[in-house]
């Protein structure tokens, strides 16, 4: 998945593909990604494994990627409509996962405005958040520090980042539902 003008896009119907010898399945999923899309940074975990009928078995990943750009001629980002049930269990998955981890960084370069991450939300969750409260919230959290930039052209707007490293951290309940408008 990832996050194009404005909207998220999904890459699904990857051909089914079998492990080369004693691969591990995360090395799998890697080679696979790498295979189909150039992105500036990727996110991957392990999604669940599926089961269907005739004993055909899918190992499904999700993956976030930044400024993505697809390899393979004839392939192309999908909307978040008629999904398969992998992808769609995929993307309910993210939206969960997005509002209690800072898994929001997989979309977004290491500094980035407030504007931006809000935004982020809003694309994920198919809603709008109020800002004030979006914000109030946020930073509540101590997730992000300003790091004393400000992006420039048009109103100036202060530039943040992630603490710590970029992966998945856990933070206290956070609800963007709290910060959606009525």
């Amino acid at each position: 998945m990832t996050i194009q003008d404005g909207h998220l896009r999904i890459l699904g119907g990857l051909p089914a593909h079998r492990l080369q010898k004693a691969e591990p399945l995360d090395q799998a999923a890697q080679r696979l990604l790498k295979q189909e899309v150039i992105a500036d940074h990727t996110y991957l975990e392990q999604l669940y494994t599926f089961a269907f009928r005739g004993g055909r078995v899918v190992v499904a990943y999700l993956a976030l990627v930044r400024n993505a750009r697809l390899k393979q001629p004839g392939r192309a980002w999908n909307t978040t409509h008629d999904l398969s049930e992998i992808a769609s269990y995929g993307l309910k998955r993210l939206r969960n996962k997005i509002t209690y981890t800072n898994l929001a960084f997989a979309f977004l370069p290491d500094r980035f405005t407030l504007s931006e991450l809000q935004s982020t939300y809003e694309v994920v969750l198919e809603r709008s958040v109020d800002k004030r409260n979006f914000r109030k919230k946020i930073l509540s959290l101590d997730i992000l520090t300003a790091d004393g930039a400000v992006r420039r052209g048009g109103r100036p707007a202060r530039l943040y980042r992630f603490t710590g490293p970029r992966e998945v951290s856990f933070w206290p309940s956070f609800s963007p539902a709290a910060a959606s408008r009525n």
